[in-house]
């Protein structure tokens, strides 16, 4: 029996991407520095992203994507609120990779662009 990506690229089947909708967790900031943030993707468009403890400085906003890329709208400061983020994403096992392929707002990029954990709130 092929693989499911051998038989894809025979026409046989179509690659569906692996779902990002979910909770995951990183370590956002400089080393000795750092403090857990989540991520939670929802299945509608919605977006929400900061520290893991307390309410304080969680952002919400929206997010699309199509193919391997993520179109991420959030943070409301200057070079962020009328610009998008555009991030390559790559699914792997519990992991989801966010690298910044076009991306106006260095404190969104600073936040994002990583390895994220799924599910370990």
């Amino acid at each position: 029996m092929l693989p499911v990506s051998e038989l894809a690229a025979c026409g046989s089947l179509t690659e569906v991407s692996p779902s990002v909708e979910g909770d995951y967790v990183r370590m956002v900031g400089p080393e000795g520095q750092a403090r857990e943030w989540t991520l939670e993707l929802g299945s509608g468009g919605t977006f929400s992203a900061g520290l893991t403890s307390g309410s304080a400085g969680i952002e919400t906003g929206t997010w699309s994507r199509d193919e391997n890329r993520m179109r991420i709208h959030f943070f409301q400061q200057a070079a962020c609120v009328d610009n998008e983020g555009v991030y390559q994403y790559t699914v792997s096992g519990d992991r989801l990779t966010l690298v910044a392929a076009f991306e106006p707002c260095t404190p969104r990029r600073m936040a994002l662009e990583g390895t994220w954990v799924r599910g370990r709130r």
